[in-house]
């Protein structure tokens, strides 16, 4: 059903009757007590839930072959409450996560890096607590908002919160999508994001990289005339849950792929993924600025832009989906039991040896979505005294 139209991907949010959104925030050091989010965020879930109640209003409409609304174009038919068709209302909610500190870094979130990604995890579990079906969906980049790495981490069978090894090659990513902080950025551990991708060595220009089916990882550059977004989604059949995430490298990306947000959905194309326990696509959106003007470096007017859409490779995608299908497998034929809220795990052998791992808490829950012992955030910090 969605290969055949790239406008399916708004009649698949249509269909939820929950859509929970969830935004960065990060605190107002000059308004103690205050949040603040990037207003970039806010135009992108603005246009997402325009659009779904768009959609939603015109597939009724279509259903009853426009015969007529009232003054508030709460029914259509013939005006009658008896035979009119109610509009289904969209249930739909928003969410904060903590963003992480302006001056983090991989080797050092910051002092409270363990209550983000607690408040991350509760998050990215609301979904789960409505029957009906929902969706998820998650604006901004991995720099501010902690529910997009917990997409890609769950999805991908990544590390959430998990820098890879010095010696990890590109190829052996988890993630087919990588995003390059900048020397200002903030930079909190991940398993999709970092200031390298081939070796530690080597500094990676910064921007937003996907692999392609040859194996060979795309660039898309952000300077003055240049920037990058992403799109990801992903339908999880079994439990019917539909996950969202979209943002810009930069909050001018983000205001960018709000403004173009129709005519990117429409160039989507079939999504890279059929299987059948999930549905997903994952792509780059490119920007290019049409003049590169010196008095006009901040930008965001569209007309400036033009764009193009870059699929990560289905290849790449399949390869390790497929992989952790065969992983999951494994473990089922093992008949391995869920860990308890407290317990202490073996973490399986790999290029460093067998260890020994406590896994707190805040880290248990996380395991029974699939996630290694070895992979919980508080890997590489002291942990907790919980």
């Amino acid at each position: 059903m969605f290969g055949r139209d790239p406008e399916e991907f708004w009649e698949l949010l249509a269909d939820c009757q929950r859509v929970e959104f969830c935004v960065g925030v990060r605190k107002a050091s000059e308004w103690p007590g205050a949040d603040y989010v990037i207003s970039a965020d806010v135009q992108l879930i603005h246009k997402l839930l325009s659009k779904i109640e768009h959609w939603k209003y015109n597939r009724v409409r279509s259903a009853t072959k426009g015969d007529g609304e009232d003054e508030c174009g709460a029914w259509v038919g013939d005006g009658g409450e008896d035979n009119g068709v109610r509009i289904p209302h969209l249930l739909s909610d928003l969410h904060w996560a903590k963003a992480p500190g302006r001056y983090a870094r991989q080797d050092d979130p910051g002092a409270d890096w363990e209550r983000i990604c607690r408040r991350a995890q509760k998050v990215y579990q609301t979904p789960s607590r409505h029957e009906d079906n929902r969706a998820l969906a998650a604006t901004g980049s991995i720099k501010v908002n902690p529910v997009v790495e917990l997409m890609l981490a769950t999805t991908f069978r990544a590390r959430p919160f998990g820098v890879p090894e010095a010696g990890t090659s590109a190829i052996q990513r988890r993630c087919p999508l990588f995003f390059a902080f900048r020397p200002n950025d903030p930079q909190p551990p991940s398993c999709c994001g970092g200031s390298w991708l081939v070796t530690a060595d080597e500094s990676t220009s910064p921007g937003i990289y996907c692999e392609r089916d040859d194996r060979r990882w795309h660039y898309s550059p952000c300077d003055q005339d240049h920037d990058a977004a992403f799109l990801f989604y992903g339908n999880k059949r079994p439990s019917g849950l539909v996950e969202v995430a979209c943002g810009g490298f930069s909050a001018r990306a983000t205001e960018l792929m709000a403004k173009h947000l129709d005519r990117i959905t429409s160039r989507l194309g079939s999504p890279q993924y059929f299987g059948p326990e999930l549905m997903l696509g994952l792509y780059v959106i490119e920007f290019t600025r049409r003049r590169a003007a010196r008095d006009c470096e901040e930008s965001h007017n569209e007309l400036d832009w033009d764009f193009k859409v870059v699929p990560v490779g289905k290849a790449a995608i399949q390869r390790r989906l497929e992989t952790r299908r065969s992983l999951q497998g494994m473990g089922k034929r093992k008949g391995r039991q869920e860990p308890s809220r407290r317990s202490t795990k073996r973490v399986a052998a790999g290029a460093q040896g067998s260890s020994w791992l406590h896994v707190c808490g805040t880290c248990a829950s996380l395991l029974s979505c699939g996630w290694q012992a070895g992979s919980m955030p508080h890997v590489g910090r002291p942990h907790s005294k919980e």
